[in-house]
């Protein structure tokens, strides 16, 4: 009885192990946004689901401007706090489905499910215009973010489908 008691505790230990290091190689320590493996493993899942569902989504990819300027004047203690703020203000956006990830340095990406009353176009400058202000609030001179944007329709037709999930080896 008291070995398997002992055992018990033994293998949820191990398990609670196993958990935190799963989370952690999916995880950027810094900002606590998804890592590049973290990212792309949560994307293979949403396009799966895009196979099947009728929701498109926005695809945005921010490079921060001027942030070796930062960290070249004033330290890389600065540089992590400037990395902090933009994931904290890019976090505040997001919806309970939608995704954030650093990719590396200071280059992220945002997996953004459109809101229903408005376009997806504005959405994308309403999401840049949240991240550069937030990013100006910090105070270091010429720190904004240039981003990219593709809008992703859902497929419509079988044959959509088909090639969605050839496009993306699934």
């Amino acid at each position: 009885m008291v070995a398997a008691l002992l055992l018990a505790v033994v293998l949820a230990a191990l398990r609670r192990a196993y958990d935190a290091e799963w989370q952690a190689a999916r995880l950027d320590r810094l900002t606590g946004t998804l890592n590049r493996r973290g990212f792309d493993s949560a994307l293979a899942k949403v396009a799966q689901q895009a196979l099947h569902g009728s929701r498109g989504y926005l695809l945005v990819y921010a490079d921060l401007d001027a942030f070796k300027s930062v960290n070249d004047t004033y330290g890389h203690g600065a540089g992590d706090t400037v990395l902090r703020a933009f994931a904290a203000a890019a976090r505040r956006m997001l919806g309970p489905d939608d995704l954030l990830g650093r990719m590396g340095g200071d280059e992220f990406v945002l997996l953004v499910h459109p809101h229903e009353d408005r376009d997806p176009y504005s959405q994308a400058q309403a999401i840049h215009a949240t991240l550069t202000a937030a990013l100006e609030g910090l105070g270091y001179a010429d720190l904004g973010c240039s981003m990219g944007t593709v809008i992703v329709e859902p497929p419509e037709y079988p044959s959509q489908r088909r090639q969605l999930k050839s496009v993306l080896r699934i």
